[in-house]
């Protein structure tokens, strides 16, 4: 496993909060690039709030009205970490209990840059063999 993602979602009447929390679960050395999360949301949506955690360095979150999302990216995810993202949602009419079924499913895309989960490691790599364009 290389990454976890869990979300909690609270409901007030014209209100809904989801908070996401991504764990890299994957060795202190190595990172995860350019990680980004996907949050679909209500189609009562009127406007969001993210507030980015404390400290956050190379991370922004936009709103997508037009597609009604949240889209948070970070652009380096240190192993071991865990980062969380704080979301009021203003919803224009009153939420009821399948609101929290529009609210998802989340999407999230990384790149683990020099990572095998085997273990296995390229030390020496010899191509045998000669090609019309090569150059030697």
């Amino acid at each position: 496993m290389s990454f976890f993602l869990f979300c909690l979602c609270s409901l007030l009447c014209l209100c809904a909060s989801p908070l996401p929390q991504i764990r890299a679960d994957i060795p202190d050395g190595n990172y995860g690039g350019n990680v980004m999360l996907t949050i679909p949301l209500p189609k009562t949506t009127s406007s969001v709030v993210s507030e980015l955690p404390v400290g956050a360095v190379g991370q922004s979150s936009e709103y997508d009205a037009k597609e009604r999302k949240v889209v948070w990216r970070i652009k380096k995810f240190q192993g071991g970490h865990e980062q969380t993202l704080r979301c009021k949602i203003t919803l224009s009419s009153a939420a009821a209990a399948s609101i929290r079924k529009e609210i998802g499913p989340l999407s999230l895309n990384f790149e683990i840059p020099m990572y095998n989960p085997s273990g296995l490691q390229v030390r020496y790599l010899r191509i045998l063999g000669r090609w019309k364009n090569a150059q030697v």
